[in-house]
C-alpha cells in the first residue's frame, strides 16, 4: 500500500491497518524533520483513502493542500475557514475528500481556534492531515484532538540504496547520504544540484589551502556559489555539515579507523594531525550561528580558519 515510501515502517503499519479495518483517525499529524517523507506519504495515503490516481495531476477537487502564504509565511485564517466549509460539503468526485496542512505550527491562534471545531465535530468523509516539522509549535488544543504520528530521520543505508536504485552513482549517493541528515529530500537536493561536484572540489581545495591567502579566494569562490543557491540558508548549513565531517574524518584516521568510513577519501593519505574533534565541532556550530544570525558566509569561514587551520 505505501511500499514506495523508504523507511517509516511503524507509521505505515498504523496507517495501513486504519485503512483495512476502517478506523483510522480524521485529524492525523505527521511530525518529523524536514524531508522524511511526511508530505509524500499524505499523498499516498490520500490516493488510498481517495481511490483516485487523478491527484497525481496536482488539481482533484477532493484533495486541498493548505500551505503557508505571504511575507511572514503563515497559514491563513481565510484557508482554514474555507477548509471548514468544504469539510461539511459532499465529495465532488473521490469517496471521500482529505486535506492536508503543510507546515500546520505556522497556523496563528486564530487560524488554529477556527480549526478547532472541525476536529471536534469531524465528518465520516473527511481526513484531515497536519504536517510538522516543529509540532510542540501547536496549540495544545490542537494536538490533544489529533493522532500524532512520528516520522523519524532514515538511515545512511536506507538513503544510499534509493539513490542508487534512482540511477545516481555510488560514490555520490554514499556522499549524498552521509551529507543528508537523515534527509532524502536533502539528499536528493544534493544529488540534483548541478555545482555539487564543483562546491565539493572548492571545500576540499579550501580546507587544505596551506595559507590564509589561499584559504579565503576559496572561501570567496564556495561563497558565490551558495550566493546563486534559491535555498542559501540549506546550502550553507550543508556546508558547515560537510566542514564538520572533514574534521570527523580526519579523527577518525588520527584513530586509526576504517578508511572506508570517509566522508571523503582524498584525506586517505593525508598526514596525520592531531584533532581535537569536540573543539572543531564546537567552532563550526559558531560559525554557522553566526550566518544564520546574517553574518556573511565569508567572515564566518574565516573564523574556522583562524580556529583551527592557521
Amino acid at each position: 500500500m505505501f511500499e514506495k515510501i523508504i523507511g517509516q515502517d511503524q507509521v505505515k503499519r498504523y496507517l495501513q491497518n486504519g485503512v483495512e479495518q476502517n478506523q483510522l483517525h480524521h485529524a492525523l499529524l505527521f511530525a518529523g524533520d524536514r524531508g522524511v517523507g511526511k508530505s509524500f506519504l499524505a499523498v499516498q495515503l490520500a490516493k488510498v483513502l481517495m481511490g483516485e490516481a487523478k491527484i497525481d495531476s496536482g488539481n482533484h477537487p477532493d484533495l486541498h493542500i493548505i500551505r503557508p502564504t505571504g511575507k511572514g509565511q503563515m497559514i491563513a485564517i481565510d484557508d482554514i475557514r474555507k477548509l471548514c466549509d468544504e469539510v461539511y460539503k459532499p465529495p465532488f468526485e473521490a469517496k471521500q475528500k482529505v486535506f492536508i496542512i503543510e507546515d500546520a505550527d505556522r497556523m496563528a491562534a486564530p487560524s488554529a481556534n477556527a480549526l478547532l471545531k472541525t476536529l471536534e465535530e469531524p465528518t465520516l468523509d473527511s481526513t484531515i492531515i497536519m504536517l510538522s516539522s516543529q509540532p510542540n509549535a501547536l496549540l495544545p488544543t490542537i494536538l490533544s484532538r489529533s493522532l500524532k504520528l512520528q516520522f523519524f530521520p532514515l538511515s545512511e543505508d536506507q538513503i544510499e540504496a534509493h539513490l542508487k536504485e534512482s540511477g545516481f552513482g555510488a560514490e555520490v549517493a554514499r556522499m549524498a547520504a552521509i551529507s543528508s541528515d537523515g534527509s532524502i529530500g536533502e539528499a536528493l537536493k544534493i544529488v540534483q544540484n548541478s555545482d555539487w561536484d564543483q562546491k565539493r572540489s572548492c571545500l576540499i581545495q579550501m580546507l587544505s589551502a596551506g595559507s590564509y591567502l589561499d584559504y579565503m579566494k576559496k572561501a570567496e569562490a564556495l561563497s558565490k556559489m551558495i550566493e546563486k543557491e534559491e535555498e542559501q540558508v540549506s546550502a550553507s548549513d550543508d556546508l558547515f555539515n560537510q566542514i564538520g565531517m572533514w574534521f570527523r574524518d580526519l579523527k577518525l584516521l588520527q584513530e586509526g579507523g576504517d578508511i572506508e568510513l570517509l566522508f571523503f577519501p582524498e584525506l586517505e593519505k593525508a598526514s596525520s594531525t592531531d584533532i581535537d574533534l569536540e573543539l572543531a565541532l564546537s567552532c563550526i556550530e559558531e560559525a554557522r550561528g553566526a550566518n544564520r544570525r546574517y553574518i556573511k558566509l565569508v567572515p564566518c569561514l574565516e573564523y574556522i580558519f583562524l580556529k583551527l587551520l592557521s
